[in-house]
């Protein structure tokens, strides 16, 4: 999928363990505020959530705020990047290969 110019992906980690019915509220609850493109766990690993906002409107924090209005802990990982293209992002570890910024994936 590509990626708008302003948008960025980021990962957040979920401390709590939620059920399928709560994952799935929560994607499609963060996926209808203004900035945010989309949202979904990482399959077999439903700690970890990938999301995509545009950056002009939107700040990372301000998406790690909307999931903890909805009563879950969480904490920003980082951005996802492709090093072949510095500053555009890419699709996580755990969906795509890719990796964490700074770090050597997940």
């Amino acid at each position: 999928m590509a990626i708008a110019n302003g948008d960025v992906e980021i990962i957040l980690h979920i401390d709590e363990t939620l059920g399928e019915s709560r994952r799935n509220d929560l994607t499609d609850t963060l996926k209808s505020k203004a900035g945010i493109r989309s949202a979904e766990f990482c399959p077999l690993r439903y700690h970890l959530m990938l999301v995509r906002y545009d950056r002009d409107n939107l700040k990372s924090q301000d998406v790690l705020h909307q999931v903890t209005n909805h009563s879950v802990h969480a904490q920003l990982i980082g951005p996802i990047y492709n090093p072949a293209q510095p500053g555009l992002v890419e699709n996580a570890g755990c969906w795509t290969g890719g990796a964490v910024a700074g770090g050597s994936g997940i």
